[in-house]
């Protein structure tokens, strides 16, 4: 029988676990050197969480790969993943890291909001970012992942009449939770204020998504039993929607997530989606928002 506190709480499970943050940290300061934001805590909402820094690749019409960190919907912040921009705006992607609010100030529900807001504030000020809003590209890890298959539950018109169907054309999710059932009654968790009737709210496996949405899965090999079935059941439950299923070998929780930043499968998957990228006029952007 799986032992659920050992197998969802990824300190346990990952015991070097500050190492790998602390990379993470080294890795956005050296980020954040080379390729600074030209937005930087820019606001998407009403709320002091609500924020975002903007990495542009310098070119117009862009692809945007909008990224959602992970930390248990409790931890973390978007200054600690910097880094997952530097691959990308190098090839031509530019990149958007979110800040949302976290439990326990925050209900699961909320974030999801805030995550919906951001994809909403980045499609209407598109021109000025200079990104097709056409290929907006949702990705996280984590608890991140959660969120970012959440975003393909999404229909734009419930949010506003003149919006798309679909507010992203892609989702990328590594190592996420799509079944919060288990997390109930794990004490570790109770920050999140989860119970049953939240926790099915709140699963993306109990719903079906926007069918307009191809959904990428990728996970590491080495994370725990827990981790590895989220992923794989989901990749059950929804075979006409998962798009790619990618095993990252050897990869434990964390190093899923370094994934971002490797020119390896995750990455080159990213990138084959973001098409004709080779088009786009080199010439610098002037954003004023």
């Amino acid at each position: 029988m799986m032992d659920s506190v050992f197998n969802y709480n990824t300190h346990l499970h990952v015991p070097n676990f500050t190492d790998h943050i602390r990379h993470w940290q080294d890795w956005s300061a050296a980020a954040l050197a080379k390729h600074p934001p030209i937005l930087q805590g820019k606001s998407y909402g009403n709320c002091v969480v609500e924020t975002l820094d903007f990495f542009s690749c310098g070119r117009d019409q862009a692809p945007l790969l909008v990224f959602i960190h992970g930390g248990y919907w409790k931890s973390r912040e978007r200054s600690e993943f910097a880094w997952v921009a530097s691959r990308f705006v190098e090839q031509g992607v530019s990149v958007a890291v979110l800040d949302y609010g976290l439990a326990p100030d925050y209900y699961l529900e909320q974030m999801y909001d805030q995550v919906v807001r951001a994809h909403i504030w980045l499609h209407d000020n598109a021109e000025e970012l200079g990104i097709d809003r056409r290929r907006i590209i949702t990705a996280g890890h984590s608890a991140g992942a959660h969120l970012a298959v959440m975003m393909a539950l999404t229909y734009g018109q419930h949010h506003r009449g003149d919006l798309p169907s679909a507010l992203t054309s892609a989702v990328f999710a590594t190592s996420g939770v799509y079944d919060l059932r288990p997390l109930v009654t794990l004490p570790f968790l109770g920050d999140l204020r989860l119970d049953c009737e939240s926790a099915v709210r709140n699963s993306p496996i109990l719903s079906r998504p926007n069918p307009e949405i191809p959904i990428h899965l990728s996970y590491g090999t080495n994370e725990s039993e827990a981790f590895v079935w989220q992923t794989q059941n989901l990749a059950d439950a929804w075979p006409e929607y998962i798009a790619s299923l990618l095993p990252l070998e050897g990869r434990n929780h964390f190093e899923a997530c370094d994934a971002f930043k490797e020119n390896g499968s995750l990455v080159q998957a990213i990138l084959r989606h973001c098409s004709d990228m080779a088009n786009y006029p080199s010439a610098p952007l002037q954003v004023n928002l």
